[in-house]
Parts: structure tokens; C-alpha cells; sequence
């Protein structure tokens, strides 16, 4: 048996496992399972990145629309915030190690030396989810979407984004791995200046009577920014 057809049945397998049966198109999902690393070196591959593309916006839609329905008294910002919060790297890779998909990713040896992070198993968890797109349509997908991110919909409540740095860290972790850095220092007539920055880009400024004020005051300036957009 070659490695083709090894990978085939694992991921088969995986989808017989998460109840998705007659499925037309086995290679959909074995493109959504292909890290770029893999088909760099067998130059037939698909990878997972334009599906990857197309799930995070279907994820997107989905847990937006339902924040929508079940809280109505929301406001835009912290509705924002809360979707953040759901498919948040962290949440959409938990998902990805609990259904089994980060474990069938199709890759080259030396992609993954120092471990793979949670940037990388969110990814394929929405790869995932932009195959299954189009495998089954978008009734389908909203179900198989809700019965795993429902808990993470229903637990958080408009008291869980108090902590702006809490809130802007997840907002960033959405499509970023890179450090969220604060640097504060002693303003001009007192108190404290803190700048938030991410990637070498400042993201907001904060003035506070404290340091701590001032990063809080910093990342909420740097989400109200960020949900204006």
C-alpha cells in the first residue's frame, strides 16, 4: 500500500469517526489535510490554504449569526468580542486535537521540528470546515459547526470581556501568532502612557494613573480601533 492510499483511509477514517458518511469527494478532504510543507515536495498536491480560507469565513458567519439570535441585547462591540472569543486560535485548536485532525495532517518531515502551535491546528480545523463546506453544503456544516462551538457560544456573558487585554489578546490570536508587547512608560504630567504593540505595529494608546490602567486603557483604545474597522 503506498502513502497515498494510507492517508486516504486515515482520513476515511476520521470522517467515518465524526459520523460523515457518503462522502463524494474523498480529495476535497485530502487536500484540506495537506500542509503546504507536503505539497511543496510532491509538486500534484493540493494544500489546505484556500479551503482553510473559505472555512474561517463560514465559521465566521455562523458563530456571528447565532451570537446575534440568542443575544439580542448586545452591543456591536461586545459582540465582537465575544465571537472572538469563540473561534479564538486557542478554541478552534482545541476542537482540532479533540476531533483527531491535527493527528492525520499530511506534511513533510521537517515541518513541524519544534512542534506545531495553535496557529497551525486552528487552520486545519477551518480547512476542515471549508471541505466539509463543500462536500455537504452549509445546512450541514452549521450543525456539525454548533454542536461543537454551542458550550463555547453559550458559557461566556458580557461580564467575561471586562479585561480589554483579556479581549484584545484573543481578538489578535484570531489570525496572528506573533507576541502582544506593552510598552509603558511614565507620562509627561504624570501617571502612566502605554502603547499596545503587535508585529512592531502599535495597536492602541492608553493614559492611566497606574501602569496597569494604562495597558488596560491601551487595549481597549487598540479594540475600539479594531471593531471600527
Amino acid at each position: 500500500m503506498n502513502n497515498i492510499e494510507e492517508f486516504k483511509i486515515r482520513v476515511i477514517n476520521l470522517l467515518q469517526s465524526l459520523n460523515i458518511s457518503n462522502v463524494k469527494n474523498i480529495n476535497i478532504f485530502m487536500e484540506a489535510f495537506t500542509h503546504t510543507t507536503y505539497s511543496n515536495e510532491h509538486k500534484g498536491s493540493r494544500n489546505y490554504q484556500y479551503l482553510e480560507f473559505l472555512g474561517d469565513a463560514i465559521i465566521e458567519f455562523i458563530v456571528t449569526k447565532e451570537i446575534y439570535n440568542r443575544f439580542p441585547s448586545y452591543t456591536e462591540g461586545i459582540a465582537t468580542k465575544h465571537r472572538a472569543y469563540v473561534v479564538s486560535n486557542k478554541t478552534l485548536s482545541k476542537l482540532s486535537n479533540k476531533l483527531g485532525i491535527s493527528s492525520i495532517i499530511r506534511y513533510s518531515k521537517n515541518a513541524f521540528i519544534n512542534g506545531k502551535n495553535e496557529k497551525v491546528d486552528s487552520d486545519f480545523f477551518e480547512s476542515f470546515v471549508g471541505a466539509l463546506f463543500v462536500e455537504k453544503g452549509l445546512n450541514f456544516v452549521e450543525k456539525f459547526i454548533l454542536k461543537y462551538l454551542d458550550s463555547y457560544i453559550d458559557q461566556v456573558n458580557k461580564n467575561d470581556f471586562s479585561n480589554p487585554k483579556s479581549s484584545f489578546q484573543e481578538l489578535i490570536q484570531m489570525h496572528s501568532t506573533a507576541d502582544i508587547v506593552y510598552r509603558t512608560n511614565i507620562a509627561d504630567k504624570g501617571g502612566f502612557i502605554s502603547e499596545v504593540i503587535v508585529d512592531k505595529q502599535r495597536y492602541g494608546v492608553g493614559y492611566g494613573k497606574t501602569k496597569k490602567e494604562a495597558e488596560m486603557n491601551a487595549a481597549q483604545n487598540a479594540l475600539d480601533i479594531l471593531i471600527l474597522k
